[in-house]
């Protein structure tokens, strides 16, 4: 295919920017993120978030549907999150931070929200709690807030493409999608296995006027994941391409 040779060596020069990041701060939060592949999970989680950027309706008036979609996305992070507990010996962040998940699943933002609030200050900058603040910044459209924990938890698990993705998407919802690009390049190569990451680039690119970059970015991500083609078809910012996908 006409994409096979060039997303080759784009894929090269995007690992080559990605190893210009490997400067972990040693008194960073252990990486527990990236101890197994979240490939999928943060995908189908940001996919929740563009739905969220893209409608006008209040985040507490959704329909049936969309808050079952989100019900069962955000079961599939906390699960993910609370599975990484095993290696810490505190019982109380332990139960808590499963509080804090258990609430989130069931809609009750303010309730996981205080229980994250009531952890610990040793245990507040640790990778999944940041992930866990993050979801409920992101489902309130708060970007500028949601930014800030992103960039912590870009320094808390580095080599983890969560903090990463979710730093980019609140640069773009804020106006900065040049900037949103650059994270995206400067981020570890965790980011290459994320079919989420090839749509975003698309929809960046396209926004800057690089369009045909954006195809490629967009036909990476439909190969790696279908669904995003779907999508594609019905995001403003690729309505320039909407007669070729």
């Amino acid at each position: 295919m006409f994409w096979t040779g060039k997303s080759s060596r784009w894929r090269g020069r995007h690992r080559q920017h990605a190893r210009r990041v490997r400067s972990p701060d040693s008194l960073a939060t252990p990486n527990i993120l990236s101890t197994r592949s979240d490939r999928g999970t943060y995908s189908r989680l940001q996919r929740t978030y563009i739905g969220t950027a893209r409608s006008n309706a209040s985040p507490n008036r959704r329909s049936p549907s969309s808050a079952v979609t989100a019900r069962v996305t955000v079961t599939a992070v906390t699960e993910f999150l609370a599975s990484r507990l095993l290696i810490l010996n505190s019982v109380d962040f332990k139960r808590q931070f499963r509080a804090a998940c258990g609430y989130a699943e069931l809609g009750m933002a303010a309730e996981s929200i205080a229980e994250l609030n009531a952890i610990e200050d040793e245990y507040q900058h640790r990778p999944e709690v940041l992930q866990l603040r993050l979801h409920h910044l992101m489902r309130k459209k708060q970007w500028s807030r949601a930014l800030t924990i992103s960039r912590r938890l870009c320094r808390a698990a580095p080599e983890a493409s969560a903090g990463f993705l979710h730093a980019g998407f609140c640069l773009h919802q804020i106006g900065r999608t040049r900037e949103a690009k650059e994270v995206l390049l400067r981020g570890p190569t965790a980011l290459l296995k994320e079919p989420i990451y090839y749509y975003n680039m698309g929809c960046y690119e396209v926004l800057l006027g690089n369009l045909k970059d954006a195809r490629v970015h967009l036909q990476i991500s439909f190969k790696m994941d279908s669904s995003f083609r779907d999508l594609a078809k019905r995001d403003p910012d690729l309505r320039p391409l909407h007669a070729t996908l």
